[in-house]
């Protein structure tokens, strides 16, 4: 059936599970990556304000 299906777009088989990256999966991996490391921060920081005892 890979064999039909590549014939059909006419690419080589192995084709068909190779990831070209592209800018903009880039941008999209680090947009993501930020959201994460930002989140932790503000996480990190409530946690310290509220556990404060000062």
């Amino acid at each position: 059936m890979m064999e039909r299906i590549s014939k059909a777009l006419e690419i080589e088989t192995y084709k068909l599970f190779t990831v070209k990256p592209s800018p903009e999966n880039a941008m999209r991996q680090l947009h993501d990556t930020l959201v994460e490391n930002i989140e932790q921060v503000v996480r990190d920081a409530i946690k310290k304000a509220i556990t404060y005892k000062g």
